[in-house]
């Protein structure tokens, strides 16, 4: 690998937790309204209706929009599954979830081993303000951030 200069990490579900962090905060929801949601369910369901939503912006089925966008409009798609959703404010969720994403145990430390010998790259479909905000929260430095959000186009 001597001749490797750059590392490109596609981060969510490697370096930050997505599940847990969607789990608890669902749970912290309910919790506060007094309902039961069984919150590993709840963060799968959320994570496979955002990829169905995000196939659908791929191919043009739906207009272009982030990451935040997509997460919402899945949200929106589970209500008749998860009635818990009619009665907060989702785009609060989307934001307090996918924006203070948590990191698993050495994640932080390995990276910025890392950055001693390579460039260290985040390659995200996730939202740049998720990135920035869960980054600054876990202390995860990154040399650079590319979102597809900047590009137009999802991986």
């Amino acid at each position: 690998m001597d001749d490797v200069k750059g590392l490109f990490f596609d981060v969510g579900g490697t370096v930050f937790d997505w599940k847990n962090t969607a789990r608890e905060e669902i749970q912290k929801l309910a919790d506060e309204k007094g309902q039961a949601i069984d919150g590993d369910a709840f963060a799968d369901d959320w994570r496979g209706e955002m990829f169905k939503v995000h196939t659908q912006v791929r191919h043009g089925n739906l207009p272009w929009t982030n990451a935040d966008a997509m997460h919402l409009h899945a949200l929106e798609n589970l209500t008749g599954s998860y009635p818990l959703l009619t009665t907060i404010d989702r785009m609060a969720l989307v934001k307090s979830t996918w924006h203070h994403l948590k990191v698993f145990a050495g994640a932080a430390e390995a990276i910025n081993r890392l950055r001693t010998r390579y460039t260290v790259v985040v390659l995200t479909i996730l939202s740049w303000e998720s990135i920035v905000s869960s980054s600054k929260a876990a202390k995860v430095q990154w040399d650079g951030i590319l979102s597809c959000e900047f590009l137009g186009y999802y991986k």
